[in-house]
């Protein structure tokens, strides 16, 4: 697949309000790539997004902190798991979206105790 092949399915993903799950495992995808997927998320665009697999691709530390960037602004409100496992990224920047994702289930859980929508 590869970033191109990520950046042509990038706006008819986005078209897609009840998209669970996106699977690019071994997919050739790098920070390009994924920068294209994310660019510019709207109010609706992946609010049902709960898996995210981006294992064994070429996602190094520029788009670690970018899918932290997404996570933490609350654009991905549903997102339960991310895997970036198996990248050029560096442990540390790997473990920094394991911790975003720690933070949008924490706020998700607080939103919902506190009885608003997420």
């Amino acid at each position: 697949m590869r970033d191109e092949g990520i950046e042509k399915l990038a706006v008819p993903l986005r078209q897609r309000p009840a998209l669970e799950t996106l699977f690019f495992q071994n997919a050739g995808i790098a920070d390009k790539g994924l920068a294209s997927l994310f660019f510019k998320l709207g109010e609706v665009e992946f609010k049902q997004l709960k898996e995210l697999y981006f294992e064994l691709n070429q996602i190094g530390d520029a788009g670690c902190a970018l899918l932290v960037s997404v996570l933490d602004s609350g654009k991905l409100p549903a997102v339960e798991v991310v895997g970036v496992g198996a990248n050029p990224a560096t442990n540390a920047a790997q473990q920094a979206v394991n911790e975003a994702v720690e933070r949008a289930t924490q706020r998700r859980d607080a939103l919902a105790a506190s009885g608003q929508a997420a």
